[in-house]
C-alpha cells in the first residue's frame, strides 16, 4: 500500500504531481484577478512557481553520459524528490483555493527552498566531481 502513495513511478504520485499542476491555475486565478490580494501573495506565487519549475527541470534532465542508466546517481534523488513535491502541489493548492491562500503558499515556498536546496548543493557537487568512476560503481548496479 504504501508503494502505491509513495513510489517515485506510482500513478498515485503522478497523479498528484498533475493535479498539483492543474490546480496552479485556478489558484494562479483567484491571487491575481479575482480578489484584490497584495503583492505579498502575487510574490510568494510566483517564487512557489520557479521554485517548482526549478525541481521539475533537476528531474528531468539527464545528468549522466547516455550510458549511465536513467534515475542513477543524482537523478534518482531528484526523482524521489518530486514525491512530496506533486502532494505539496496538490493538497496547498485545493487549500489555497478554499481559503486564504497565504499561508499555504508561505508554506509551500519554506518546503520547496529546502528541497530546492539540496538539489543545488547535489548540483554543485556534481559539478565539481572529477572522478571518472563510473555513476553508481559501488552500489551493485
Amino acid at each position: 500500500m504504501l508503494k502505491f502513495f509513495f513510489y517515485r513511478f506510482s500513478k498515485m504520485v503522478i497523479l498528484m504531481e498533475a493535479l498539483g499542476v492543474l490546480l496552479l491555475g485556478p489558484l494562479l486565478y483567484k491571487i491575481f484577478f479575482m480578489t484584490n490580494e497584495g503583492w505579498l501573495d502575487k510574490s510568494l506565487f510566483c517564487t512557489m512557481f520557479l521554485l517548482y519549475a526549478f525541481i521539475r527541470f533537476c528531474a528531468t534532465k539527464k545528468w549522466y553520459p547516455p550510458e549511465a542508466p536513467r534515475y542513477s546517481g543524482i537523478e534518482l534523488h531528484f526523482k524521489k524528490a518530486l514525491v512530496p513535491v506533486g502532494y505539496i502541489l496538490a493538497i496547498f493548492g485545493i487549500f489555497g483555493i478554499l481559503f486564504d491562500p497565504t499561508p499555504f503558499l508561505i508554506s509551500e515556498v519554506i518546503l520547496f527552498i529546502i528541497i530546492g536546496h539540496v538539489d543545488v548543493i547535489l548540483i554543485y557537487i556534481h559539478r565539481k566531481d572529477n572522478d571518472p568512476t563510473p555513476v553508481n560503481a559501488f552500489s551493485g548496479h
